[in-house]
């Protein structure tokens, strides 16, 4: 079975250094992500006797001025503490009610996703190689492309060092996972690994159509860790070049990154299998063929382009006659060599 990953035209640094990144719960772009529903848990926690004293004890120091809420509730406050004390009160406890519980699901939510944020970093991949939608989100609009991974790679098997539960499907459902009433420390050991799985394999089924599969790992596990300033640091991990079976090239990749591509494929991954996305001629579906392209023909056609470029602005080879170029023809001639010179025949900052 192979695992398929999109991925943006500048994600060849993937395949360049065999590392893939496993990413924390709280950057992906699902705002649901490993949440669960708080709702029953709160609900028994508001009804219990310790909620009410912990109401009782912060209204002696509630000030409602400096609470965010609608100004005329302020003023309406502030007319029932001069002429209605008892009403005032009565008011005040149910306003500080309903601001304690706004501050217990947003910590909820917050404790939860740190907790799954230093345990867990997901790899998300599909069992599809063909969905218009996927390649539009994830590969840059058809500009980037797709890694097929063989799943027998140790990087995805169950029980490793990194994979511990090993790739799963997600499922689709409407409904969050609820956190019981007792909370997860009433759970058995059992039903607690269940409740976690659920986390992080149940999504809305408004994804369903990502097919998506997850493999975990541990953040502590990674190869490699990039520190982000104001943001989540980049867990990357190793995977064996002979996992990597099949490269989709995207219908709408650059010449130049095509070239780059072809180029590390031909050097590292010279076993992969080479295909590549059109449209199809009567339905709105995606082809994915085999590429037909010689890679040793590469250099030879950058080198044709360098050839016809000069060519075109009125250059002849340097071979010490009829050379007759201007500072500034020089300097855009050595520009375009250096492009050729460079180690994938591609420039990235020019326009090839």
């Amino acid at each position: 079975m192979l695992l398929y990953k999109y991925v943006c035209s500048d994600r060849i640094d993937v395949l360049e250094h065999s590392q893939i990144r496993f990413t924390q719960p709280a950057a992906l772009n699902d705002p649901f992500e490993v949440l669960p529903s708080f709702e029953e848990f709160k609900d028994a926690l508001v009804e219990g006797t310790v909620w009410k004293q912990l109401l009782e004890a912060r209204l002696t120091k509630f000030d409602p001025v400096s609470t965010d809420i609608p100004e005329s509730c302020k003023e309406m406050l502030k007319n029932l503490k001069t002429n209605d004390p008892t009403t005032y009160r009565t008011y005040l406890y149910n306003l500080l009610n309903i601001v304690m519980k706004v501050e217990l699901d947003n910590r909820c939510a917050k404790q939860h996703l740190d907790f799954m944020n230093r345990h867990f970093a997901i790899l998300s991949v599909s069992a599809r190689r063909d969905h218009p939608l996927m390649w539009s989100h994830y590969a840059d609009s058809h500009r980037g492309f797709v890694i097929g991974f063989d799943n027998d790679d140790p990087l995805f098997k169950a029980g490793g060092r990194i994979a511990s539960v090993g790739v799963r499907e997600v499922t689709y459902s409407k409904n969050r996972f609820s956190v019981p009433a007792a909370g997860l420390d009433g759970l058995s050991r059992e039903d607690q690994k269940k409740a976690c799985i659920a986390f992080l394999f149940i999504k809305s089924d408004d994804w369903a159509y990502e097919e998506e599969l997850r493999c975990l790992a541990h953040p502590e596990f990674a190869e490699v860790t990039i520190p982000i300033q104001h943001g989540m640091p980049i867990y990357l991990y190793k995977f064996t070049p002979a996992s990597v079976k099949e490269i989709i090239l995207g219908k709408n990749m650059q010449p130049g990154v095509k070239d780059a591509l072809l180029l590390l494929l031909k050097e590292k991954y010279p076993h992969v299998q080479i295909f590549r996305e059109s449209l199809h001629a009567s339905r709105f579906e995606l082809c994915i063929d085999p590429y037909d392209y010689q890679l040793t023909s590469i250099e030879s056609r950058r080198r044709d382009e360098f050839l016809s470029s000069q060519a075109a602005i009125g250059v002849t080879p340097r071979n010490g006659k009829n050379c007759t170029l201007s500072r500034e023809t020089e300097h855009e001639s050595g520009l375009i060599g250096s492009i050729w010179d460079s180690r994938f025949g591609v420039h990235y900052g020019q326009k090839l």
